[in-house]
């Protein structure tokens, strides 16, 4: 996915010297460009936008996937500077929206795995093939998705449908055959990034198991994430800071999104890989209102309500920049 990069305002000062005398005044330059901030993306846009990098059915039938369990980033073919680097920030993303963390001693079994290979397409076709229960995740829509998709990033989420209280329940999204998930069933992880086993993995639509709340204004189950690949093409994000990738990364790792395409109301990370042009250099306004409010509040509020939240909590940062 992708995003677009804001220019600054500039303004071009031409001193004329004024004297006594006729002053010449100089020939406008003709390769001087001035430009101009957007015009900000209105509630409406804001909300649109939101839908749209969303990977989710009905948003009013169904809540939006967020990371309840404890979260161990990893990450795979950089050098260790780097490498350590991207842990870094994403634990640091991690903290500012009250994400739980394992510790960050080694000892945690990653959750969050970025990775960087030669030919991502080719040898993610070739796991598919060899060894499909690696997706077994996915809807078939999903599947399709990640396989068929170019560009320089793939990334797939295995989520877990729970009750609201986080019990586990039987269901078609269980994710215990995820490559990081192998030895669990369903029931996530602890402080220290170790399996919850669970007996719930029998493959059947959910059903909650116990004394579930009715209501209109949220749902008895939740939908959790338990494990993500993001997977970077070496050859096409050469070009880009850690930081950016890093930030990408917590974007589509954080939630379940997709990269944008073509241009976008608000300025977000996911451009990172549309098109030519200058890029944000981290999470923008509209990313940190996104997951500002995925994870704001309880988990199973309908979808609906998070995406419309997205363009309050971007005024709120604004109100707190101001205040600063």
């Amino acid at each position: 996915m992708s995003l677009r990069h804001c220019a600054h305002a500039s303004i071009v000062m031409l001193g004329l010297a004024f004297s006594t005398g006729l002053a010449a005044q100089p020939a406008p330059d003709p390769n001087i460009v001035v430009t101009g901030e957007r015009e900000p993306p209105t509630q409406r846009q804001v909300t649109e936008q939101a839908r749209n990098i969303s990977i989710i059915g009905d948003p009013l039938d169904n809540p939006l996937p967020r990371f309840e369990d404890w979260i161990c980033p990893g990450v795979l073919g950089l050098r260790e500077d780097a490498a350590a680097y991207l842990i870094a920030r994403i634990r640091y993303n991690a903290e500012q929206f009250g994400l739980r963390l394992a510790e960050d001693d080694g000892s945690c079994e990653p959750n969050l795995i970025v990775a960087f290979v030669d030919d991502a397409q080719n040898q993610l076709v070739e796991l598919a093939r060899n060894n499909g229960y690696m997706l077994a995740g996915l809807s078939v829509t999903e599947r399709g998705e990640l396989l068929d998709a170019p560009g320089a990033a793939r990334v797939w989420s295995n989520t877990l449908t729970r009750t609201r209280d986080g019990m586990p329940t039987q269901s078609s999204r269980d994710a215990a055959g995820a490559p990081e998930r192998r030895g669990a069933t369903s029931g996530g992880t602890d402080q220290a990034g170790n399996p919850i086993t669970s007996p719930y993995s029998s493959g059947l639509p959910p059903v909650a198991a116990t004394q579930a709340a009715q209501s209109r204004i949220f749902f008895p189950v939740r939908e959790d994430i338990v494990s993500v690949m993001v997977l970077f093409d070496r050859a096409q994000v050469r070009g880009k800071s850690l930081l950016q990738l890093a930030d990408y990364a917590t974007m589509r790792g954080f939630a379940t999104t997709r990269e944008t395409s073509g241009a976008v109301p608000a300025e977000t990370i996911l451009s990172l890989f549309d098109g030519e042009g200058p890029k944000p250099e981290r999470l923008t306004k509209f990313d940190l209102g996104y997951l500002g409010s995925l994870y704001d509040g309880i988990p199973n509020l309908p979808a609906q309500s998070k995406l419309a939240g997205v363009s309050r909590h971007m005024e709120r940062q604004q109100a707190a920049a101001a205040g600063e």
